[in-house]
């Protein structure tokens, strides 16, 4: 492990350990390259800036953005080119910065890359020039030009045009400038800003000792006035806010129709005031929740609770092993108190929140603005806001996906990643770090308790608490039902499927039954579409990607085919590209026909969709508040309806095709399988009706159908673990992937032979598989191939040396060609 970026005196407060401030400092820079840099520490700073802060400095030709590591000792003789602005207020926690180090070295990932991680969306420095005269430049602009150049002449006009500062430059001022700056008549200087700021909205308060009654009275007949003073005046009785806050205007507005035109007469008269301040995000609505009621804990959750509150004075990793609906989220919000309590922050991970916005509802109604919530719906400048407000102190815990792992909440007292089994905690690109494991590494160093929770756990998970490397806690009944959904199969080699519904007579007659008794309906088909491809009837060629080897997908709706691993989209072809036939027809089902078809069979019922093309952030979330209103009857979707989602008047499940990914070429297919089962399964009967599950299958004598039909992980788990074993797979086993891409075929297949052989030489405990083509040959315009290697926890030193030795060789990869190692990946494709 890297050692803490504050150096060996163990301190992140006290950088620099007592002594004199160095005159030169480590930075990683905001570009993908290998290794750190040196700059100086220009001799007007008192001090040298501390560790994480956002700096701007001199790459080449570019001024960019950099993260303070450290103090350097340059090589003699070294000339280090100085440090320009740093932006204090963006600046990293140090044990973020020391977090980062250790991912940039565990997954061979460039330190710079790392750190890009930790920083939100447009906060990384921007660069602007200003030009501004000296005391030099405007004497000689005074001495009426004596000995000045026309150009140069009209250079200084300019300057005092613009009070002794320009930004931009004409071409005829680009000409003049070097001059003039030899001269010392003007100097440059490089600014750096950051490319999103706060976003402020306009508060309204009361003036400072105002009499409201007596204000009221002197508003005369204006009852917009008297009504803006009595809900400021209200406002900070209830202590909603501050006389000196005050209200935003938004909220005036919102509660006083015609607000605004009241304010500016208020300010005229001297009995408001106004201001501005940061922005942050719109409390969530808890009414469906109850406000901030606390449900009382059943023996199960108690005992899960006292044995957390045991360790939380130091680092630990407990597995929360609950079954859907046990109330593992109770138990998250009753240790998150006690670590309050303690004046320490708190960090909760969930998969992907735009999909489950009830977590952080519910999170805001028991701790209110103390939450700040991370997540890619957000727009930069939202998500911005909100890590300045963590960064700030006005929020202590921080709720979001993957990347939320390095938000930089103050003096951290747990993490935890709820559902931590989700594959969206890894990244398959770029830096292909887990936010899982690094949520542990970080719960590590801070010396703090890290809880993972899931119905459905990893393997590895589930592995290290069963080799006690974690601690393993249970939830074996849920909080509110009686039971677990029973479990029926359907062998759909017996039963028939409709070709466009998928739906067989027990599944169709479950839907009519459960439409009949005002329950609610989810089916989980996933593959997303109207047609899972186009094919020719005279050649049987479907129609492919032109950027990648896959067919693409037909959506009727849009009227369009997308290709749904780069996103390319073209018109349906009048015929086939192969042969020119002139007849395409579709094949596979997606859930876009599913829904059109359950529409046609229950003209009655309401149909919802919940996929990947049902639209942005607001539009997923109004699906699931109508599913929660009972505004529709059979919600359809892919996984994103398995995503954790509590509706109480859901009493059916239909799982359409369960097969869908078995058949992947990747060892993992049977576990993820299971899991998807399992979790859209747990949706069923959380409330007091009771429910059922229906699965139709070719293969029900599949080892993770078997299992989920007897909600029985522990069985599955061993009965996979086994066949794990004896083919030498993870968990017991370490395994790490080589991806090799270019534009060409060649030169991508001849790098990743040399990086094999290389392999072979140099890291001989390894086990290699390949190099092959991969199963997704060519994507994005890019030849794909594949290196695998496998073996004992101790070949990550081995595999990332190798790596590294291979990745410094100049001239060896083209420039066309890029090479990654992912560590521990997840998917095979």
């Amino acid at each position: 492990m890297i050692a803490d970026a504050a150096s060996s005196c163990g301190r992140t407060d006290l950088l620099w350990c007592g002594v004199a401030a160095p005159r030169f400092v480590e930075v990683a820079v905001s570009v993908p390259v290998t290794g750190t840099f040196t700059y100086a520490v220009p001799n007007a700073w008192a001090e040298a800036p501390p560790v994480g802060a956002m700096a701007l400095v001199p790459f080449g030709r570019r001024k960019i953005s950099a993260i303070v590591l450290g103090p350097a000792s340059p090589p003699e003789g070294y000339e280090a080119l100085p440090l320009h602005e740093v932006q204090a207020h963006q600046s990293l926690p140090a044990d973020v910065v020391g977090l980062c180090r250790w991912l940039a070295e565990y997954y061979a990932a460039p330190v710079g890359e790392a750190l890009r991680l930790a920083t939100p969306p447009g906060s990384h420095t921007a660069t602007r020039t200003v030009y501004a005269w000296t005391t030099e430049g405007q004497a000689a602009w005074q001495a009426d030009g004596f000995g000045i150049g026309k150009d140069e002449r009209a250079l200084l006009a300019a300057l005092a045009a613009g009070g002794g500062k320009l930004r931009a430059l004409t071409p005829s001022q680009k000409q003049a400038m070097p001059g003039a700056i030899t001269r010392g008549w003007v100097v440059e200087k490089v600014l750096g800003q950051a490319a999103v700021s706060l976003k402020q909205q306009v508060m309204i308060a009361l003036a400072p000792d105002v009499d409201v009654a007596a204000a009221q009275v002197a508003c005369g007949r204006s009852g917009k006035q008297r009504a803006v003073l009595q809900a400021l005046h209200e406002a900070a009785q209830q202590g909603a806010a501050q006389a000196s806050d005050g209200l935003p205007m938004r909220v005036l507005v919102a509660e006083v129709p015609g607000a605004a035109a009241a304010v500016k007469a208020l300010i005229a008269r001297g009995h408001v005031i106004t201001h501005r301040t940061a922005m942050t995000l719109e409390p969530a609505v808890v009414a469906a929740l109850g406000g901030s009621s606390r449900p009382g804990l059943n023996p199960h959750q108690a005992d899960a609770l006292a044995y957390l509150r045991d360790r939380l004075d130091g680092f630990s990793c407990t597995l929360l092993f609950g079954v859907t609906g046990s109330g593992k989220t109770e138990v998250y919000l009753h240790v998150i108190e006690d670590v309050l309590a303690r004046g320490r922050g708190a960090l909760l991970l969930v998969p992907e929140i735009s999909l489950t916005p009830l977590v952080a509802a519910r999170f805001r109604a028991r701790f209110g603005d103390a939450v700040a919530v991370l997540h890619s719906g957000l727009t930069p400048r939202e998500r911005y806001d909100e890590w300045q407000r963590l960064q700030r102190g006005e929020a202590v815990i921080a709720v979001g996906a993957r990347s939320a792992v390095f938000a930089p909440v103050a003096n951290l007292g747990v993490i935890v990643v709820d559902e931590e089994h989700d594959g969206s905690y890894k990244q398959d690109d770029g830096v292909r770090y887990h936010g899982r494991d690094v949520a542990i590494m970080r719960a590590k160093q801070a010396g703090i308790p890290c809880l993972l929770g899931s119905a459905t756990p990893s393997f590895e998970s589930y592995f290290a608490a069963q080799s006690e490397r974690y601690g393993l806690l249970a939830l074996p009944v849920r909080a509110v039902a009686d039971a677990l959904p029973a479990v029926t199969i359907i062998d759909m080699r017996r039963y028939r499927a409709e070709a466009t519904s998928l739906l067989t007579a027990p599944l169709r007659q479950a839907l009519a039954d459960t439409l009949a008794s005002g329950g609610q309906s989810i089916l989980l088909l996933n593959r997303r579409g109207f047609a899972s491809s186009l094919l020719c009837e005279t050649c049987g060629a479907p129609v492919q990607c032109k950027h990648c080897a896959v067919s693409m997908t037909w959506h009727e709706y849009a009227r369009t085919m997308i290709c749904h691993y780069c996103g390319y989209q073209q018109p349906r072809p009048p015929a086939c590209p192969a042969c020119g036939g002139a007849s395409l027809g579709g094949h596979g089902v997606g859930t876009e026909q599913i829904a059109t078809a359950i529409a046609a069979q229950f003209p009655t019922a309401r149909i919802g969709r919940l996929d990947r093309d049902t639209g942005r952030r607001e539009a997923i979330e109004r699906v699931l508040q109508d599913v929660e209103e009972h505004a529709i009857d059979i919600l359809v979707g892919t996984q994103m309806v398995a995503k954790g989602h509590d509706f109480a008047n859901v009493t059916l499940v239909g799982v359409l095709c369960a097969d869908i990914g078995l058949s992947l070429p990747d060892f993992r297919a049977s576990e993820r399988t299971y899991q998807l089962i399992s979790q859209v399964a747990g949706r069923a009967g959380r409330g007091k009706k009771g429910g059922q599950v229906l699965i139709q299958t070719y293969r029900p004598e599949a080892t993770c159908i078997a299992f989920a039909q007897q909600h029985d992980y522990p069985g599955f788990y061993a009965a996979e673990l086994a066949t794990r074993d004896e083919l030498d797979y993870p968990p017991r086993v370490r395994m790490f992937a080589w991806h090799i891409d270019g534009s060409v075929d060649a030169d991508a297949a001849r790098i990743a032979e040399a990086l094999a052989q290389s392999l072979r030489r140099h890291a001989g405990e390894l086990v290699l598989v390949g190099p092959a083509p991969a199963p997704l040959t060519r994507l994005k315009g890019r030849f794909r191939y594949q290196l695998w290697g496998r073996g004992a926890p101790e070949a990550l030193k081995a595999a990332r040396a190798v790596h590294a030795h291979f990745m410094a060789k100049r001239g060896v990869i083209p420039a066309g060609v890029r090479v990654t190692l992912d560590v521990d990946p997840v998917s095979t494709l």
